[in-house]
């Protein structure tokens, strides 16, 4: 029996709800989409051993396929957090990919400068 990772998501302690923009051109973006149970986390120690680019104020975001109605989050990408943070999307690792594919996305995000 295949282990099924598609409902982990409802697992993650204090989820939020982003909104998501996917880039469509140079500048542009189209309307941002509502994501619920995404998960912000701050760089590990090991995520700094692996890239000494990886800043301070840098981010991570926790995405389930299962909320992302059919977005592939990809570099260039924004997505906006409750506090109105714009956060621009600078990698995407695939993961928990089980018998039926990627069932979350891990986005390193950098804070958009205003």
């Amino acid at each position: 029996m295949a282990i099924d990772l598609s409902t982990e998501y409802l697992w993650i302690d204090d989820p939020l709800t982003v909104t998501y923009a996917v880039k469509t051109a140079e500048g542009t973006w189209a309307n941002g989409q509502f994501v619920p149970y995404a998960q912000r986390s701050a760089p590990s120690l090991k995520d700094f051993k692996a890239d000494p680019a990886i800043q301070k104020t840098d981010a991570f975001f926790h995405l389930w396929t299962a909320n992302l109605n059919g977005i592939v989050p990809r570099m260039g990408d924004k997505l906006t957090d409750p506090a109105g943070v714009v956060w621009v999307v600078r990698e995407v690792d695939l993961l928990d990919r089980d018998v039926s594919g990627v069932q979350r996305y891990r986005c390193r995000c950098i804070a958009q400068l205003v």
